[in-house]
C-alpha cells in the first residue's frame, strides 16, 4: 500500500507511529523518514537545493541495513552532526521566491 495524501500521513500515520513504543533500530529509521518528510513537506523548496539533496542522501545512507554494525557496507554517520545539519537547513531561508503580481 502506498499512501500519498499528505493529510493521512500527517494526521493519522505519524501520530500512530509516534504513539508506539519501539524496541528496535526501526525507530531510528522512522526518525530518519520523518526528517526527510519534514524537509519535503515544508513549503520552502529546500529539497531542490544541492544542500537539501545532499542532506537527504546522507539520511538515506544511514537507514535500514546500513545502520547495522555487521553490514559490510556500514555507513553509520555521526547522528549529532546530521541533526545539526538538518536543523541548520530548516532554519535558513526558503528556496522559493515570492513575487508580487
Amino acid at each position: 500500500m502506498v499512501i500519498k495524501r499528505k493529510e493521512i500521513i500527517e494526521k493519522l500515520i505519524i501520530p500512530l507511529f509516534d504513539s508506539l513504543t519501539w524496541h528496535s533500530k526501526k525507530y531510528l529509521d522512522y526518525c530518519d523518514w520523518k526528517s526527510i518528510l519534514n524537509l519535503l513537506r515544508r513549503k520552502m523548496g529546500l529539497h531542490y537545493l544541492p544542500e537539501g539533496k545532499a542532506l537527504i542522501e546522507r539520511i538515506t545512507q544511514q537507514m535500514n541495513n546500513y545502520r547495522l554494525s555487521s553490514s559490510l557496507h556500514s555507513r553509520i554517520k555521526q547522528t549529532a552532526l546530521l541533526e545539526a545539519d538538518i536543523t541548520k537547513l530548516l532554519s535558513g531561508p526558503s528556496n522559493y521566491e515570492i513575487r508580487e503580481a
